[in-house]
């Protein structure tokens, strides 16, 4: 259900506010018989209308949870449309939904095994908290980061404009480098999620509070659902431990 939410979220954005690109890739580097079918592929037209089919297999899905035809679609069209611009055009989130739409496809393809579906669950939840705990081993290396000026600088320079309450709590001595050291701790010690289904709990939490804000402060509402989708994986993995094999 959440991925699916995910992907029809990211498609309606497309088919309302259109991706910025004013031409279609040359893709130059590959022979005609391939280059062809690619630009066609990348106009404008096609390229909407493959997001309105990615928006209305999604909300099939939602009616039809782990339907085969459904997700061969949107599994078929997680691989087209990144050709538009050439790899992600939204860099994290779409990894993130990738690797869920990839691994929850798997999962449908192969339900008759149930070890495999056990492991390919694991990686998704192994894979959210590597990505957190690599964002946060990323910044912490980071002097602007430990002192919190790098956070500071991406809130008053953020052009979809902070809210006034951030802004004055940034006007607080010590409060940029308090929230950036919250922020990394939060990162860092998000393998800790992986001690039982309470701390998964109290870390998933955290990361619905945490994404809400970037998605409130920079309008970025497709890694609010692209992380949020992977959470089910995290809990499961988190449960392992309880599980008798």
């Amino acid at each position: 259900m959440l991925l699916a939410v995910s992907l029809t979220v990211q498609s309606v954005e497309f088919l309302f506010a259109g991706d910025g690109m004013g031409f279609i890739p040359r893709f130059s580097r590959f022979p005609t018989w391939i280059r062809s079918p690619l630009r066609v592929l990348c106009t404008p037209g096609v390229f909407r209308l493959m997001h309105g089919v990615r928006a209305v297999a999604a909300l099939g899905l939602m009616i039809l949870p782990g339907n085969l035809a459904l997700m061969g679609v949107l599994m078929a069209l997680q691989i087209l449309l990144p050709f538009r611009h050439r790899g992600a055009y939204n860099g994290g989130s779409d990894f993130m939904t990738a690797q869920v739409l990839g691994g929850t496809f798997l999962m449908t393809v192969f339900s008759a095994h149930p070890g495999l579906v056990r492991a390919i669950f694991c990686y998704l939840g192994f894979q959210t908290v590597f990505s957190y705990f690599v964002s946060g081993l990323a910044k912490i290396r980071h002097p602007g980061w430990r002192s919190g000026e790098a956070l500071q600088g991406f809130l008053r320079g953020n052009r979809y404009g902070t809210p006034d309450w951030i802004l004055g709590l940034l006007r607080l001595p010590g409060s940029a480098k308090t929230m950036a050291r919250a922020v990394l701790l939060f990162e860092i010690l998000f393998p800790l999620s992986l001690a039982g289904p309470w701390p998964a709990w109290i870390f998933m939490s955290s990361g619905v509070g945490f994404h809400y804000l970037v998605f409130r402060i920079y309008g970025l509402n497709r890694f609010f659902w692209a992380w949020i989708s992977a959470y089910p994986a995290l809990y499961f993995l988190s449960m392992q431990r309880w599980i008798a094999p």
